[in-house]
């Protein structure tokens, strides 16, 4: 399950009050994008993507992050 998903489920999960099982979710993601090199702009452009997805995956870490904080 990608990152997309897991921040749909934690949205998901607050709005029908599991706040809790919302947080453990939400940090189940950054962990996976940490552990993908996402936090990383050298480790992303190793992976030889276009400039879109850099951006794409710069993106997603910090929405992920900063919901997590």
């Amino acid at each position: 399950m990608g990152q997309g998903a897991d921040a749909s489920d934690t949205f998901y999960l607050l709005s029908i009050g599991l706040g809790h099982t919302a947080g453990a979710r939400l940090g189940q993601a950054v962990q996976l994008a940490f552990s993908m090199g996402m936090h990383s702009d050298e480790r992303t452009a190793a992976l030889g993507l276009d400039a879109i997805e850099i951006q794409l995956r710069r993106r997603v870490f910090w929405q992920l992050y900063a919901s997590d904080k």
